[in-house]
């Protein structure tokens, strides 16, 4: 802006000071209250009368048509009226910020620390609005820069002043992978820096392992060779979260850390997918002889490939394929006088062998079942008798609601079965120990 300076009084003198007020619509002496003042021209000096008066009025819209009026005041804040009204479009601006040229990257559990000099608005003055990084598996050129991947947290970046330390953290990145990174500086008006200097750097991947399988069970199940397998899931960094996978191993001999690698993998567990930490897993494995004792240890992995210390071990023999029965209890936490409800399956392989489901058993902890004195007519224990129950060549759920006549302790669960025609219940049973509170 520029104009001619006005005196104290009238045209005599040196005004005492000044106030310029802008819009983007025509300013009178009805909305001059109203309209926003520029701040600066309340530190402006006149000139003596006559001077010629000039000042560049910056932090615009670029682009914008403005409006601007001028007032003078004296010593004794008597005050002019309004100059004539200027008005003028400002300019875009076209001066970028100046490029970052020191950027640095050291690498962290699955992140980078980037660090640099902040960069200004034009060039390296002020402050620039905004930063965008990009990093790529190869080397990241102006050419390629917008094809690299986007790190879409740095556009919230706040840029500091010009000159100042800048340190920021970019995290979820692939482990023990090479990686380029570079950065571009953008002003209010879009203009964007050149690229930076391109850093590079292998993050490492986390360093805490799954903690160990502590509760590993096994038990045969229902087809020759088949195993279940029942554990409670352990986490990613210790016991928190979720692991990547897991390996299960067996042998004819007992498992340790020290003969691990000798042991064989089970190469179906590969494929198994974790629950979250503190689920219950159960998965049946097959493919293993009748008659033959085996060991099994298993080990998580998490998502950076550490591996938990091996589990404990544990043997069975695989089943034979012969009629088995199972009590499964809804929890463990019963108390005397409560319904309690406990589920159980009957299983005739091939449909070889009809089986008549005939007793469900329930005895103290310590109790012995004597399977040759136990049949349908005599009940030498606490028992619930149930109708016969013929085993089709399937699997079959059966609901036993128990009426809570039981005293406080522990007690054992027992699931008997009668070959037809006779009163010989089959000798291999499961057993469910319970607890009553």
């Amino acid at each position: 802006l520029s104009w001619t300076a006005t005196g104290d009084d009238g045209d005599q003198g040196t005004a005492t000071r000044y106030i310029l007020k802008y819009a983007q619509f025509e300013i009178t002496a009805s909305n001059w209250a109203f309209v926003e003042t520029y701040q600066p021209s309340l530190a402006w000096t006149p000139l003596p009368s006559g001077g010629h008066e000039l000042k560049t009025i910056s932090g615009l819209l670029s682009g914008k048509t403005y409006y601007f009026v001028l007032k003078a005041f004296d010593e004794s804040a008597n005050e002019s009226g309004l100059s004539n009204i200027a008005s003028a479009t400002s300019g875009r601006d076209m001066v970028p910020p100046s490029s970052i040229r020191d950027l640095s990257a050291t690498p962290g559990e699955n992140s980078v620390t980037l660090r640099f000099t902040a960069t200004g608005d034009n060039g390296i003055e002020g402050s620039a609005s905004s930063y965008e990084l990009r990093y790529s598996y190869s080397v990241i050129t102006s050419d390629n820069f917008t094809g690299a991947t986007l790190y879409e947290p740095s556009l919230a970046w706040v840029p500091q002043p010009s000159g100042s330390l800048e340190t920021f953290l970019v995290s979820n990145l692939p482990a023990n992978k090479l990686l380029y990174f570079a950065i571009k500086a953008f002003d209010e008006a879009q203009n964007a820096s050149r690229i930076s200097n391109v850093a590079s750097a292998t993050p490492t991947g986390e360093s805490v392992p799954p903690s160990p399988i502590s509760d590993l069970s096994v038990r045969k199940w229902l087809n020759p060779g088949e195993i279940l397998l029942s554990f409670t899931a352990t986490g990613d960094n210790g016991r928190f979260g979720t692991a990547s996978g897991y390996e299960l191993r067996f042998a004819n001999a007992p498992i340790n850390e020290t003969n691990w690698p000798a042991a064989t993998i089970y190469a179906d567990s590969s494929s198994w997918v974790p629950r979250i930490s503190g689920a219950a897993e159960h998965f049946v494995i097959s493919g293993f002889t009748p008659g033959s004792y085996y060991y099994f240890a298993i080990k998580a992995i998490d998502d950076s490939a550490n591996w938990s210390p091996v589990s404990n071990c544990i043997g069975t023999y695989p089943s034979d394929g012969a009629p088995t029965a199972a009590i499964l209890a809804n929890g463990d936490n019963f108390h005397a006088g409560d319904r309690l409800t406990a589920s159980f399956y009957c299983y005739n392989p091939g449909g070889a062998l009809d089986v008549d489901l005939y007793a469900l058993v329930v005895l103290p902890d310590g109790g012995i079942l004597s399977l040759p004195a136990f049949d349908m007519q005599i009940a030498p224990l606490e028992f619930r008798p149930l109708p016969g129950h013929f085993c089709p060549n399937a699997i079959t759920f059966i609901d036993v609601v128990l009426d809570g006549s039981l005293a406080p302790g522990t007690y054992t669960f027992y699931t008997a079965f009668c070959w037809p025609g006779t009163m010989s219940p089959v000798t291999d049973v499961w057993v469910t120990p319970l607890q009553l509170h």
